[in-house]
């Protein structure tokens, strides 16, 4: 007996091809700036998680937010994704620190908890005081379920959802 195996490869992104896109997710829009396709060149996701792309991350979502003017008037924080396996350094809080001093918001660390580790329905707990204007980030975006748990959450609130890469 003659076995096939099909190997999917792995999906890589080209940094310097900055395409944003508006995606719909349940009921958010999420703005993303980059997307990973099959292809042969390029970074790995883990590649692109690195601590020497925080800057390249934090400076192109600081340029997205303000040539798109996402931040209106008004009182605003960013928090990320939470942390679900990362222990120690973690990609999105540091993109999220740097956003911040770059746009002069506050970054509010671990301001949401995943309550349990689900990749497709992960509850979400908020533990953090917020402004009214709040914008979440993301670093990678796949089934959007990490955002659309954290926008139930922020209902109350005028949130604006932003990730780095699209991996749909």
């Amino acid at each position: 007996m003659t076995r096939i195996f099909s190997h999917k490869r792995e999906l890589r992104v080209d940094l310097s091809d900055f395409s944003p896109n508006v995606y719909k997710l349940k009921d958010i829009d999420c703005i993303t700036l980059w997307r990973a396709r099959d292809m042969d060149t390029g970074l790995s996701l883990k590649e692109c998680k690195q601590p020497g792309n925080v800057e390249l991350f934090a400076s192109t979502m600081a340029y997205a937010v303000t040539t798109l003017g996402l931040l209106t008037p008004g009182e605003w924080a960013i928090v990320s994704a939470p942390r679900r396996r990362h222990r120690g350094w973690h990609f999105s809080s540091e993109v999220c620190r740097r956003l911040g001093e770059l746009l002069d918001v506050p970054f509010i660390d671990r301001a949401f908890v995943a309550v349990n580790r689900s990749r497709l329905d992960p509850w979400m707990m908020l533990r953090a005081e917020l402004p009214p204007n709040v914008l979440v980030v993301d670093d990678i975006v796949t089934t959007g379920s990490t955002l659309i748990g954290m926008s139930k959450r922020l209902k109350d609130r005028n949130a604006v959802y932003l990730a780095g890469i699209s991996n749909r």
